[in-house]
């Protein structure tokens, strides 16, 4: 969306973020406390993103279920979103994206290189089958409340798969600038990402084997 020119998609509300940005933007330090209250550091945090955050009209964020359970009236719609338009990205393979989600709470790194931005496990345990469960019981439960979420609130939302995303990013753009009317050129919408080899450190198990392991634990389970 940022190549698109379709605003500048960034979690904002996570506190980690929050209190770089907040310090960048002389706000001093926006901590979690700021982020759950609804008083005048917040809403300046809220202001300043507004207008240094806004591209072709267009602002946006990306929320996490946890974010917006902690920091706003949980299935209330906020002042910041209202006449918003959603887009609900969700994960077809649950398994994986469990896997993915333990591996980055271990390593401390989210995205597919190795930049490191959460603190690692110490001694981690790839292959911790029950916490992997635990996680994907965790991902279904945001899952749920999201969608009531959309329900309690009148809310339609362009759904979009991870998987359907990553296989046509041009495409999804496009249904983005089309579904809400959005004053992009449609020659912004014909952006894709780069080839990129998921990052994995020495000694360090694939997704795919920790995967497979959990698969045989799972079959023992039932």
């Amino acid at each position: 969306m940022i190549h698109a020119g379709i605003g500048i998609p960034h979690e904002y509300f996570n506190a980690l973020n929050a209190g770089i940005i907040g310090a960048r933007y002389g706000l001093g330090t926006i901590t979690s406390d700021d982020l759950e209250t609804d008083g005048s550091k917040r809403q300046a945090y809220i202001t300043a993103l507004l207008e240094r955050r806004t591209v072709n009209g267009v602002f946006a964020v990306k929320i996490q279920r946890g974010q917006y359970r902690q920091y706003f009236n949980d299935y209330k719609v906020i002042d910041l979103l209202k006449d918003a338009n959603f887009i609900y990205i969700y994960r077809e393979d649950l398994v994986a994206q469990a896997v993915s989600g333990h591996m980055s709470l271990l390593t401390g790194r989210w995205g597919r290189d190795d930049v490191v931005t959460t603190r690692p496990a110490t001694n981690p345990n790839f292959f911790d089958n029950s916490l992997i469960a635990e996680i994907m019981d965790q991902l279904a439960t945001f899952d749920k409340e999201w969608r009531l979420f959309f329900a309690k609130n009148g809310i339609q939302p362009l759904f979009f798969s991870y998987e359907g995303i990553t296989g046509d990013l041009s495409g999804a753009l496009q249904r983005i600038v089309t579904s809400f009317g959005l004053n992009v050129p449609s020659e912004n919408c014909n952006y894709t990402e780069p080839p990129m080899t998921e990052y994995g450190a020495p000694g360090e198990p694939s997704k795919l084997e920790v995967r497979r392991q959990f698969a045989q634990w799972l079959e023992k389970q039932s």
